[in-house]
């Protein structure tokens, strides 16, 4: 939960920006065998920039983050409680995803 909770945060140096929409809140994480359950509030989604390099960052980040935990290899999006289609109409979330998913967006 620290490691979302610092992703959505966002970054000190203001050069950087964020991955993680404007007033985003978690609402749980669980894990269940190999892959982490994230439940993120509806601003995950209503709040996202769009276009597909941002909302791969977005997907990255938290694939990413959570992956190198030793016991994480999948990442399944949740918002609100519940699996959607994609985060802003570029890349499948519906299921559980296992690697970055900029390597597969063009």
């Amino acid at each position: 939960k620290k490691v979302i909770t610092e992703l959505i945060a966002g970054p000190k140096q203001r050069n950087l920006r964020p991955t993680i929409p404007p007033g985003t809140h978690l609402l749980s994480l669980t894990v269940k065998d190999d892959t982490a359950y994230v439940n993120f509030s509806k601003e995950f989604q209503t709040n996202h920039w769009g276009g597909p390099s941002r909302e791969a960052q977005t997907i990255d980040s938290v694939l990413l983050s959570l992956t190198h935990i030793s016991n994480i290899k999948n990442v399944q999006f949740l918002i609100e409680g519940k699996k959607v289609k994609t985060l802003a109409g570029h890349v499948s979330i519906d299921e559980p995803l296992s690697i970055p998913i900029s390597s597969t967006v063009r």
